[in-house]
């Protein structure tokens, strides 16, 4: 079994991440809930602003990239996107 202190360290790490980044952001999500490596947020801005603000969050650190998904077809999430993370 392995050590207990890395998913703390990686969780103060996004803690952090999630904080700064949207200060310098142009527009920031309505809501942002994060459980885990997963992040649920409402973005009202249309989708075209919500690739910029992805952008955004992925310049901030090499070892964390944002990824996306998008409602699937049939299911209207009505401007809800869940972002998932992942810490290289």
């Amino acid at each position: 079994m392995g050590s207990p202190l890395p998913p703390v360290v990686a969780n103060i790490f996004v803690k952090d991440l999630e904080e700064r980044a949207p200060d310098c952001a142009r527009l920031i999500p309505s809501m942002w809930v994060r459980y885990v490596d997963d992040a649920f947020i409402l973005w009202p801005h249309g989708n075209c602003d919500l690739q910029i603000f992805h952008q955004h969050l992925n310049q901030h650190n090499p070892s964390i990239e944002f990824t996306i998904e998008e409602e699937q077809e049939g299911v209207s999430l009505n401007g809800a996107f869940c972002l998932g993370v992942v810490i290289q």
